[in-house]
């Protein structure tokens, strides 16, 4: 019987999650797969070796230009790790219950690009802040091919199954979440599936008819449907679920409870599976009195870096903006006089800078912030379906097949391999029945 950690509880510990490596994909695979189709919707983080610099235009005001600087982008860099989070809704025998359930299952897929691709110093800065072991990456790395499929490559060779994944998560018809997802979306497309269209058009026609049951951007929905104050991954993650256990404590609000999974039976390099301890190894509250960092609080980058003097504590930013706005409530309604005599309820989480950016992690906290709309918004996320947030622009892109636009050759031709493989298992099953009947 599979054990469950529920989230949050006493001081979080960064979510039990599969390392998925060249060592154990192929014992792992059929159990992955099976694990995503029990899914109720899917989120997905990248984390990659670049995206070149600000004069390759990829803010360019065109989006059509934007596209083709970013395609660019993503054909001369490379795939590092994917985070896949599979949240399984859990039936409620009890309809009037306020508790939202999900078993959650993580996982990180270290990757190796086997073709020549460009770093960018800063990317590489920025993923060994975060803990990214290059090292590990190398030599455990599942090696792929990027762009169209291979005529020589076989059914047991890395890069075919993580293909096989890709094109399994095809057919499940269930929602995909990212967080600005724009750049994931092209770099799993060329990673796992085939060479990335010359038009947008033709992209996004392609992604409508890959995922029907639709792409929701959590950024998007952040910043234009719930309008949050700050709307990086790490702020909306942390804010959410002191929220949720607010709510759960008061019994008076539909909230979220999760289950995160133990990790698969073990296989190769068990031992570097949830090496990531704990957010906070001393598990000490930041000091309060430490003033935060307003660029981080707001934008989830600072640009001193490690040598900021200021706290990049999410739940010291987070109890500074709940204080702020209890004393704005004050103004306007006197008689709230009472307001801050409400229990507080205590954060699970100490530091909370610094240890987010892993694909999984995002990927979680992803999934989870969408499980969050799920609850609160109800209805009306079906209407932020399909629409990716775009830096610079006030309107959404959305993932939907124009008049005028027209699905890729390569979709095409995946399309008439599916049905030849189709007919042909059929045939080979008409032949099975022949055989016994003889």
């Amino acid at each position: 019987m599979s054990m469950s950690r529920e989230s949050p509880s006493k001081p979080l510990m960064a979510p039990v999650y599969n390392d998925i490596t060249k060592e154990n994909l192929h014992s792992q695979h059929h159990a992955i797969k099976n694990i995503l189709s029990r899914a109720s919707f899917l989120a997905f983080d990248t984390e990659f070796t670049g995206l070149g610099n600000k004069q390759d235009g990829l803010h360019a005001s065109n989006l059509d230009e934007r596209y083709e600087n970013m395609r660019n982008s993503v054909k001369n860099h490379a795939l590092l790790s994917l985070g896949i989070t599979a949240f399984e809704e859990i039936s409620k025998e009890d309809t009037s219950s306020l508790e939202q359930r999900y078993n959650v299952h993580n996982f990180n897929f270290t990757l190796f690009c086997r073709h020549e691709y460009k770093v960018t110093p800063k990317s590489l800065e920025f993923l060994l802040a975060n803990g990214f072991d290059f090292n590990k990456q190398i030599r455990h790395g599942i090696s792929f091919y990027p762009g169209n499929d291979s005529s020589r490559a076989k059914p047991e060779d890395h890069s075919s199954i993580m293909r096989s994944i890709f094109a399994h998560i095809h057919t499940l018809n269930i929602p995909i979440v990212v967080h600005y997802g724009l750049m994931d979306l092209l770099y799993l497309y060329y990673s796992f599936y085939a060479d990335l269209p010359e038009r947008m058009s033709s992209f996004i026609a392609d992604l409508s008819e890959m995922f029907p049951a639709g792409i929701y951007d959590t950024k998007y929905v952040a910043d234009y449907v719930t309008r949050e104050r700050a709307t990086f991954l790490a702020y909306l993650f942390r804010k959410y679920e002191r929220e949720q256990e607010e709510w759960k404590s008061q019994g008076i609000k539909r909230h979220v409870i999760i289950r995160v999974q133990d990790r698969l039976p073990p296989a190769a390099l068990s031992d570097c599976m949830n090496s990531r301890e704990s957010l906070n190894e001393n598990g000490k509250r930041s000091n309060g009195s430490k003033s935060y960092c307003e660029q981080y609080a707001y934008h989830g980058v600072c640009h001193e870096k490690m040598n900021c003097g200021k706290s990049h504590d999410l739940n010291l930013i987070l109890d500074d903006h709940e204080h702020k706005k209890r004393q704005k409530r004050r103004k306007i309604d006197k008689s709230s006089r009472n307001e801050d005599t409400r229990r507080d309820v205590k954060s699970k989480v100490s530091n909370t800078s610094g240890t987010y950016h892993t694909a999984f992690f995002d990927a979680y906290m992803t999934g989870y912030i969408f499980a969050r709309h799920l609850v609160h918004l109800k209805e009306d996320i079906n209407t932020q379906k399909n629409k990716l947030y775009i830096s610079g622009k006030n309107i959404p892109l959305l993932v939907e097949k124009s008049k005028y636009g027209k699905t890729s050759s390569a979709h095409e031709e995946k399309k008439r391999e599916k049905v030849r493989d189709e007919v042909g298992a059929l045939h080979g099953n008409a032949s099975d029945d022949s055989t016994i009947k003889d």
